[in-house]
């Protein structure tokens, strides 16, 4: 599975709502859980985590 920069930012978005964290660290943490659960191969998980401009 894939997941698109647009369904990224919303999940990002939803962390940030609920823990009051930067966007880099919301970010990290969103990716590691897709990794983990197998929503996005570590293929995925490491150019998302490398697109990261913020």
């Amino acid at each position: 599975m894939s997941i698109s920069e647009s369904e990224l930012n919303s999940l990002i978005t939803r962390r940030r709502a609920l823990s009051g964290e930067s966007y880099a660290a919301a970010r990290k943490a969103v990716l590691d859980y897709l990794r983990q659960n197998g929503s996005i191969s570590s293929e995925e998980y490491e150019r998302l985590k490398s697109s990261s401009a913020h």
